[in-house]
C-alpha cells in the first residue's frame, strides 16, 4: 500500500463527537489497517488525566474492524511512548563525569605508578567506565534509529505488524544496555573505595583534573550503591538476570511488556468511548 494521508478534518469532525466538557484530544497520526481502511487512536484528557479513548475511522463504520485495530494501535502507541521518553531521558544523560573518570584511570595506569594488586582493580575499573561509555553510544545510536523508524512510518501514514513489532523490540535492546551499564559497576563497586582512598598518594594525585573534587567520592560503594541498585531494579524486573544472553534478557523483557500492555488494554477498553 502506498503512503496514505491523514484526513484531518473528517478525523476531528468524528473525534468531537465523543469528547466531553473541558477535555482535550490527541489523535495518534499513524493509522492500523483493517479492510483496506484506515483507523486511528485518539485519546481524550482533562487536566492531565487521561479520561477515555476512541478508535476512529474516516472511512469504515464497521464496528469489529475498529475492534481489530485497537490492539496493533495501542501497542504501537505505547512502545513509541516508552522510547521517546524512557529512552530519550537516558540518550540525553551526561557521560561528561564518566569520561573524566575513564581519563583519570589511563593516565594513572599508564604511569605505572601503582603495585600489582591496584594494577587490578585500576585496569577492572577502566574495563567498566570504558564498557558503560561505549554501551551509552550504542544506546543513543539504538534511541535515534528507533526515532527515525517512528518518522518515516508516521510519513508512510500507517503502520504494519511488522513495523510495530520492530518498535516493540526496540525496548529490551535500550533496556539491555542500561543493564549492562549497571551490573558490572554494582558488582564491583568496592574497586572505587580502594582508588578513592589511593587518591592522595603522591604519585596519583597528578593525573586529578577533576572539574568536581568530589567525583571520585561519588564513586565509592557507600555513595553509588542505592543508586545502582535502584537502577538495576528497573531495567531487570528484580531479578538475577546475569546468566541471560541477549536473547534471553530481550524475550524477559518483551514478555513483561507485553502483560503491561494485556492489563493496559483492559482499562482501554473499560473506557472506549467508539466503536
Amino acid at each position: 500500500m502506498e503512503n496514505i494521508v491523514l484526513d484531518k478534518e473528517k478525523l476531528i469532525k468524528i473525534v468531537k463527537k465523543h469528547k466531553k466538557i473541558f477535555e482535550t484530544y490527541y489523535i495518534k497520526r499513524v493509522a492500523y489497517i483493517v479492510n483496506d481502511m484506515p483507523f486511528y487512536l485518539a485519546s481524550f484528557k482533562r487536566r492531565d488525566k487521561t479520561t477515555g479513548y476512541a478508535v476512529l475511522s474516516p472511512s469504515s463504520n464497521n464496528s469489529e474492524d475498529h475492534m481489530r485495530s485497537l490492539v496493533p494501535l495501542l501497542h504501537y502507541a505505547v512502545s513509541i511512548r516508552n522510547i521517546s521518553t524512557d529512552g530519550k531521558y537516558r540518550a540525553d544523560m551526561d557521560f561528561k563525569v564518566l569520561y573524566e573518570v575513564r581519563d583519570y584511570l589511563k593516565g594513572v595506569l599508564e604511569g605505572k605508578v601503582l603495585d600489582e594488586e591496584k594494577e587490578i582493580i585500576y585496569q577492572r575499573s577502566l574495563g567498566i567506565i570504558q564498557a558503560m561509555l561505549d554501551n551509552q553510544d550504542e544506546l543513543v545510536r539504538t534511541y535515534k534509529e528507533a526515532i527515525e523508524k517512528n518518522h518515516c512510518d508516521t510519513e508512510k501514514g500507517f503502520v504494519t505488524d511488522n513495523d510495530i513489532n520492530e518498535m516493540k523490540n526496540y525496548i529490551p535492546i535500550l533496556m539491555r544496555l542500561q543493564y549492562k551499564q549497571f551490573i558490572e559497576r554494582y558488582d564491583n563497586r568496592e574497586d572505587f573505595d580502594v582508588i578513592y582512598d589511593n587518591r592522595n598518594n603522591k604519585e596519583i594525585k597528578q593525573f586529578d583534573e577533576f572539574s568536581d573534587p568530589n567525583t571520585l567520592r561519588e564513586m565509592t560503594s557507600k555513595r553509588a550503591e542505592n543508586d545502582l541498585k535502584s537502577a538495576l531494579a528497573e531495567v531487570s524486573y528484580g531479578r538475577d538476570l546475569r546468566d541471560k544472553t541477549d536473547n534471553e534478557y530481550n524475550q524477559i523483557v518483551l514478555d513483561e511488556f507485553n502483560n503491561e500492555l494485556d492489563e493496559l488494554l483492559e482499562r482501554v477498553k473499560n473506557n472506549l468511548r467508539n466503536p
